[in-house]
């Protein structure tokens, strides 16, 4: 079932997906936190088919409307590169990347550039 909400982000189906590379600091101690990554980056955002059903109060999508939507998002994905480094932390990790895009949709706003992120390792 999908639910329809009205959203700042400009659509209700998304597809999204990432490989990177990470690889040692040359002659580096071992273990040592602080490695080099290279990444490349996809993703598609589209908002859905406006041909809506409601049924019992929920907003739903056809069946046909669905299969249309994520070929869509197949087709044309926006694609970005990049390159940085990362810093392992006992329940996190922190990055610096610098990254630049590559194929962009027509409406998507971009800039290469630094970007910095934390995350925390669940496993």
């Amino acid at each position: 079932m999908l639910l329809m909400i009205d959203d700042s982000v400009g659509g209700q189906a998304f597809l999204a997906y990432s490989a990177s590379v990470m690889f040692p600091v040359p002659n580096a101690p071992e273990p040592w936190p602080l490695r080099f990554q290279t990444f490349v980056s996809a993703g598609s955002l589209l908002p859905l088919n406006q041909s809506i059903a409601i049924l019992s109060t929920l907003w739903l999508t056809p069946v046909e409307d669905i299969g249309e939507t994520f070929s869509e998002l197949w087709k044309r994905p926006s694609v970005g590169v990049g390159i940085g480094v990362t810093y392992r932390l006992p329940i996190a990790r922190v990055e610096l990347n610098f990254g630049v895009p590559l194929v962009m949709r027509q409406g998507d706003w971009s800039r290469k550039g630094f970007q910095f992120g934390v995350g925390l390792d669940f496993m």
